[in-house]
C-alpha cells in the first residue's frame, strides 16, 4: 500500500481504485485514523491545558475558525439567544477531523460565559454538520465519544481497539454515496448562499454535493494556488452544480481567513 501511494493523488483515491480488495480498505482506514488522531493532538492551540478546561483561544485568533465565529456567527446574538447562533449556517466537511465542532464548543463557552457541557449540548444539537466520509467519532456522546486529540500509547490494547473503532467510522467514496450523500444533497437543496473554503473541487466530492434542485443564488470560494486555467474549470464545475455563472470576484486566490474577512458583509447578510 505504501509503495502504491507514491503514484496516487491521495489515499482516498487509492482506496477507491482498490475497492474490490477489502484488506486494503481496512488497512487504509486504520492508517487514516492513526494519522488523524495524531494530527488532532498536534493542534496545540485547540487542546485544553487539562481535560475539561477551556482551550487558549488567543492562540487561534488568526485562524479562519476564529474569524468565522467572531466576525460572522456571533455578532448580534445575545446570550439569551445563543441557541440560535447556528440557525443560518450548515457545514459539509470533507475532512475527518473534528476541529470545527471542538473549536465552536469552546468559543461558545468563552463568548457567552457558560460551562463547556452547555456549549457542547448546543453544538451537538443545533449545529448542522455532515462529514460525507465520516469522522473519528462524536466528541460528546457519553458512550461513543472520542476525546479530541486523544493520545494512544502504541503498545497498548487501547490503541488497537481505539484505532479500529475509529477506522470503522470512516467511509470510502462508494460507502459515502450510500450513507451520507443524501444528507449533503439535502443541505445543498436548502442553501441560498454557498461558500467553498479550502475545497479541492475533486470530481467525486462535487458529485457528492450535486442536488436534484437548487435555490443557490450567490457563491463565494477560495481557489488559492490554482492556475487561471484550473480556476476556469472550477467555474464550469460550479455552474454544472448550481446553474449559477460566477462573477469575476466570486472566487478568490486567498486563504480562508482572508476570504471570511473580505466577505464579512456578504456572509452576515440576513
Amino acid at each position: 500500500m505504501r509503495a502504491a501511494l507514491a503514484t496516487q493523488v491521495s489515499i482516498d483515491y487509492f482506496l477507491y481504485s482498490r475497492s474490490d480488495q477489502k484488506h486494503f480498505e481496512l488497512l487504509g482506514k486504520i492508517a487514516i485514523a492513526a494519522c488523524l488522531i495524531t494530527a488532532e493532538s498536534g493542534s496545540l492551540s485547540l487542546l485544553p491545558r487539562r481535560p475539561g478546561e477551556l482551550i487558549d483561544l488567543s492562540l487561534s485568533e488568526r485562524s479562519w475558525l476564529a474569524r468565522l465565529f467572531k466576525n460572522v456567527l456571533a455578532p448580534g446574538i445575545r446570550k439569551a439567544e445563543m441557541k440560535t447562533i447556528f440557525d443560518n449556517v450548515s457545514f459539509i466537511v470533507f475532512n475527518y477531523d473534528r476541529c470545527i465542532e471542538h473549536y465552536l464548543t469552546h468559543a461558545l463557552a468563552s463568548h457567552f460565559s457558560v460551562d463547556l457541557s452547555t456549549a457542547a449540548a448546543i453544538v451537538s444539537e443545533r449545529l448542522r454538520i455532515v462529514h460525507p466520509y465520516g469522522s473519528l467519532g462524536p466528541l460528546y456522546d457519553a458512550k461513543e465519544a472520542v476525546m479530541f486529540g486523544h493520545y494512544y500509547r502504541p503498545e497498548t490494547h487501547e490503541a488497537a481497539d481505539g484505532l479500529y473503532a475509529m477506522s470503522q467510522r470512516l467511509l470510502t467514496f462508494t460507502e459515502s454515496q450510500k450513507a451520507r450523500a443524501a444528507e449533503a444533497k439535502e443541505m445543498m437543496e436548502h442553501a441560498v448562499r454557498l461558500v467553498f473554503l479550502g475545497f479541492g473541487f475533486g470530481d467525486q466530492n462535487m458529485e457528492l454535493l450535486r442536488p436534484s434542485r437548487t435555490n443557490i443564488r450567490e457563491i463565494r470560494g477560495t481557489v488559492k494556488g490554482l492556475s487561471k486555467s484550473n480556476t476556469r474549470e472550477v467555474e464550469q464545475q460550479i455552474y454544472s452544480l448550481t446553474g449559477q455563472t460566477l462573477g469575476p470576484d466570486d472566487l478568490q486566490d486567498c486563504d480562508c481567513s482572508l476570504l471570511i474577512t473580505d466577505e464579512q458583509m456578504f456572509l452576515t447578510r440576513r
